[in-house]
């Protein structure tokens, strides 16, 4: 018997037959022992047998519950996982070094420089360019400047020229043996790792850029001067309050070679400045470290959360 079918029949790896092509159609000759009806049924196959049942579709775990309870959840979320930044931008009290160091070191140490530092360098020029960044009222004299700045740090105001006195008066600290930032034990070998990989480390804290380069220059890391490691820094003067959108946008117009705010990953001990970076449209993660303020449900529900770098 001799049978004509279109060339698409030959597709099939279990069609049993032999044949001969000419031109645009297929010849086919049945084995004399196979019957007609024989052509309706397929072959057994060893092959694994695919569904004919759609897939399911992908389904975007929206909540942290729901990818920790099962076992698909996990997976899904490690699909939907952000992606490799070329840029970490890190806040630093809270996030590479203990809120402590800040409120219970430097702090306390600024407040016991700052009567000296007056005495002796009132009037010298390399201090009255400190002290004149003050409203006039606070720099008239040296006792108004002094409780003026008490007030300022029992509050824990952040505001520009108090953040640049600081950074001076913790100089001499530093250089002299007296601080140095106790960083936490993921930070240094992170910074390492980070660099290797061709990712750019830049810095935005509310203390000034001068007081940022000296705490990441004097640290209890391995390498104790991780300057050579970061690639910018950036303070309230030069980029923003940190809690606004707009302050994360100047940021990224500072380093058009990075122009996709995704490709940039921020990360803060603090909900409202990661909710800012996240509406500039920066990837960002809560840092949650020891003597940190408590999370909420609905923060843990909504961020991302970790409790050191190594799980980045």
């Amino acid at each position: 018997m001799t049978t004509l079918l279109p060339a698409l029949c030959t597709a099939s790896p279990h069609w049993p037959h032999s044949f001969s092509r000419t031109a645009h159609r297929l010849t086919v000759r049945s084995p004399r022992h196979l019957q007609p009806d024989h052509f309706h049924s397929r072959p057994p196959s060893s092959a694994p047998k695919r569904s004919l049942l759609p897939r399911q579709p992908f389904h975007h775990p929206r909540t942290r519950a729901e990818c920790a309870n099962t076992t698909r959840g996990v997976q899904l979320c490690a699909m939907a996982s952000s992606s490799q930044p070329k840029v970490v931008l890190l806040d630093i009290e809270g996030t590479v070094c203990p809120i402590s160091f800040v409120k219970d070191v430097l702090f306390p140490y600024a407040l016991s420089a700052l009567p000296a530092t007056l005495k002796a360098q009132w009037d010298e020029p390399e201090f009255s360019q400190y002290r004149d960044t003050f409203p006039a009222e606070h720099a008239s004299s040296q006792e108004a400047l002094t409780a003026h700045v008490k007030d300022l740090m029992s509050r824990d105001v952040k505001i520009a020229y108090l953040k640049s006195l600081q950074g001076y008066l913790w100089e001499s600290g530093y250089k002299s043996g007296e601080l140095k930032a106790p960083l936490f034990d993921d930070v240094a070998p992170k910074f390492v790792q980070w660099k290797k990989a061709g990712e750019k480390i830049m810095i935005y804290s509310s203390g000034s850029v001068a007081a940022q380069k000296l705490l990441f220059k004097h640290t209890n890391g391995q390498p104790a001067d991780l300057i050579p490691e970061i690639s910018d820094f950036f303070d309230t003067v030069n980029a923003g309050p940190k809690q606004e959108a707009s302050s994360y946008q100047t940021i990224l117009a500072a380093h058009p070679e990075f122009p996709e705010a995704n490709s940039w990953l921020f990360l803060s001990d603090n909900v409202k400045e990661v909710e800012a970076a996240k509406q500039a449209g920066m990837q960002s993660f809560v840092v949650e470290r020891p003597g940190n303020a408590e999370l909420s449900a609905e923060d843990r529900e909504k961020h991302r959360v970790i409790k050191t770098f190594a799980e980045i």
